[in-house]
């Protein structure tokens, strides 16, 4: 029960159960990075990737994350 679906179920909760608004936040977001990167890890020492996708999908990622990045400092 960690992980995105954890951040979604989790931070709700802790913030039901009073939890400051930044210490749920952070917690959830925490979760979320460490359990993903745990993930990838494994996988990685498994030899389930494939280095060309790795390299693009990481770019994609990259760029997409950027542009939401600037988009969202946009509205705010």
């Amino acid at each position: 029960m960690i992980g995105l679906g954890g951040g979604v179920i989790l931070t709700p909760l802790w913030l039901e159960m009073n939890f400051p608004n930044n210490r749920a936040q952070a917690t959830s977001i925490f979760t979320v990075i460490f359990t993903s990167f745990s993930s990838f890890f494994t996988n990685y020492i498994a030899g389930k990737y494939i280095y060309k996708e790795l390299i693009f999908w990481g770019l994609i990622s990259l760029v997409s994350s950027f542009i939401v990045a600037r988009f969202l400092n946009y509205l705010v």
